[in-house]
């Protein structure tokens, strides 16, 4: 991962740029001519809330160009936005406008920045000794990358580790990450000892709770099998099941009887049904053929009537004309004929009658004799067999709750055995559990191989005097000729060895990281190096470290913000370094480039 330009934008400003390439960089000039300025410009860009510098300048926005082998990024942050505009060439990480963290389901600057280090996905890290996690975010990371002036010149502390405990684990958990590619994400939390403390007491309180409980039913359910004591109960309990399974199958078939006479029941109310309603068809045509009797019946007697009158006149009374008779038509057969036929089949349907009303009447019979034979049937199912069933289940019941009770006793005198284990086996207020110690998941030979480099480094460097050098992994510090770095030495080489320091982990992670930055920021390696010691020894020591990091540029890309009178007489365009200078006499006087003075 390289910087490659970094601009400060402002409306009606001219952009303000500077280029850097893929080695060494060197930003030098006098105090206040911007260097700080632009260390803290790409702290902004990595998700800093502090502004680079004010605002009332007239430059409000940044734009930092970034490279690397996964792609390419430009991040764009203005002063007033609480987000980022990114241009991303990084497969399967769309340009666009993103916050700095994202969210669960949105990526944030925090996810670009890993993506071009090789980080394709979030990941949550140890934060603290009892395994309790965090997201692994670009901010833990950044000791290793940027290191500020406060830091390079600290005589007592790390200049990479932080000085907050919980930082301090947060950032070895994600050295750790970067080095091996392991989150130890499967690791369970363990509590502090004194929630540990009240989880036992509470474990043990309700375990005691529960011992009482079943001290009391226990002696409930002795109580109950003294008063039922019954050495035949299996026995008594087989015949009873015996005696139940023929009652339960005696019931099934009266069932099934009673069933089969409600159908024929039915069945026969049915017949009745059709055998009533043609019984009122049949009366229905006998007073139809009453009626045709009387008809017929009258026309017969008419005409014998009308025999008993003499000749009619053949004269009219009236005019004397005569009168033609007609021949009168007698109906008196034909009638007579048509009532002997209707009399006849008068007498076939009340034969017909008779027979469907001795029909109805054998129906009835039947019908009484069945519903007889259904309340006898329903009698001995409610009455008998079910009244002996039902005594049967409750004996039984009281059997198998006697049966049930001794089970339960068994398995109360399991289960207080148990308790009682438990009771004893709750560790002690003074058990250990395991606690989290980063150092213990480094490479076994990580101490001793940062202590390898540091020396070396400090030998290709010119340090004087030098017997021994080593790192103390848990101070995250180099131990000099067996003494902390401040012993004896003033404050220009503290700041001398922490940059050493800075490069002997920058060295490491080049040859072990699965993820390496491949990036260092440094402000003021060599601050206060001319203070308590011979000039010989100074000229040398900044010689010696400059001379190393433009033969170590392939280590990776590395910026020094240095004053003038602290950076080394060499020929840097040999080795292809870049050299920024700012003089406010002449050429570049800051940054910024619409400021007489950028602070």
């Amino acid at each position: 991962m390289k910087i490659t330009r970094i601009t400060a934008l402002g409306e009606g400003k001219s952009p303000s740029t500077i280029k850097l390439g893929p080695g060494l960089n060197i930003i030098e000039g006098e105090s206040n001519t911007g260097k700080s300025c632009i260390f803290r410009t790409i702290d902004f860009c990595f998700g800093s809330k502090v502004l680079p510098f004010d605002a009332s300048l007239g430059y409000n926005k940044i734009t930092l160009d970034i490279t690397s082998r996964f792609g390419n990024l430009k991040i764009t942050r203005s002063f007033d936005s609480k987000g980022v505009d990114i241009d991303s060439s990084i497969p399967n990480y769309p340009s666009g406008k993103y916050s700095l963290k994202g969210k669960d389901n949105e990526k944030g600057l925090n996810d670009f920045l890993f993506a071009a280090i090789g980080v394709k996905d979030r990941h949550k890290i140890i934060k603290n000794q009892y395994f309790r996690k965090q997201l692994l975010t670009w901010r833990t990371i950044l000791p290793l990358i940027l290191i500020p002036h406060q830091s390079i010149i600290a005589e007592h502390d790390s200049p990479i580790l932080p000085n907050q405990a919980t930082g301090k684990t947060a950032f070895l958990s994600s050295l750790i990450f970067l080095l091996s590619g392991n989150d130890y994400a499967e690791k369970e939390e363990v509590e502090k000892p004194e929630i540990r403390r009240a989880q036992k007491k509470a474990v043990k309180d309700f375990i005691e709770q529960k011992l009482q409980m079943a001290a009391k039913q226990k002696e409930s359910i002795e109580k109950t099998l003294h008063a039922s004591n019954d050495t035949e109960i299996h026995s008594k309990i087989s015949q009873l099941v015996n005696i139940r399974q023929s009652l339960k199958e005696e019931i099934e078939k009266s069932s099934k009887y009673y069933t089969s006479l409600l159908k024929r029941i039915e069945g026969l109310n049915k017949k009745r049904s059709e055998y009533v309603l043609l019984q009122e068809q049949y009366e229905d045509l006998s007073s139809q053929y009453i009626a045709d009797i009387k008809r017929l019946t009258n026309i017969v007697d008419g005409e014998a009537h009308l025999k008993d009158f003499g000749r009619k006149a053949e004269v009219c009374p009236f005019c004397q004309s005569q009168i033609t008779l007609k021949r009168h038509k007698s109906y008196t057969n034909s009638a007579n004929a048509e009532l002997q036929n209707i009399l006849s089949q008068n007498r076939e349907l009340d034969s017909v009658k008779a027979d469907l009303n001795e029909r109805i009447h054998r129906i009835e019979y039947d019908l009484a004799k069945l519903q007889k034979e259904v309340d006898t049937t329903n009698d001995r199912v409610q009455n008998r067999l079910r009244p002996r069933f039902e005594k049967i289940n409750e004996v039984m019941s009281q059997f198998e709750a006697y049966i049930k009770a001794q089970t339960i006793l068994s398995s109360i005198k399991e289960t207080t055995e148990e308790y009682e284990k438990d009771l004893e086996n709750l560790p002690s207020d003074d058990a250990i559990e395991e606690i989290y110690h980063p150092v213990n998941f480094l490479k076994q030979s990580f101490q001793s191989d940062i202590s390898a480099l540091l020396k070396e480094i400090l030998i290709e460097c010119h340090y004087p005097n030098l017997n021994s050098a080593s790192f103390d992994v848990n101070t995250f510090d180099a131990i000099i000729n067996g003494h902390k770095k401040s012993a004896g030495n003033g404050n220009g080489y503290s700041s001398f060895v922490n940059t050493v320091m800075a490069l002997a982990i920058r060295k490491y992670l080049k040859d072990n990281a699965m993820f390496n930055p491949g990036l260092l920021i440094i402000d003021s390696p060599l601050s206060g190096l001319d203070q308590g010691k011979k000039e010989n020894y100074d000229i040398s020591m900044r010689n010696g470290l400059f001379e190393f990091m433009l033969k170590h540029q392939d280590d990776g890309q590395i910026i020094i913000f240095e004053n003038t009178k602290n950076t080394a007489s060499l020929n840097y365009t040999e080795y292809g370094a870049n050299i920024i200078h700012f003089d406010k006499e002449s050429g570049r006087p800051g940054f910024l480039l619409d400021l007489d003075e950028d602070g």
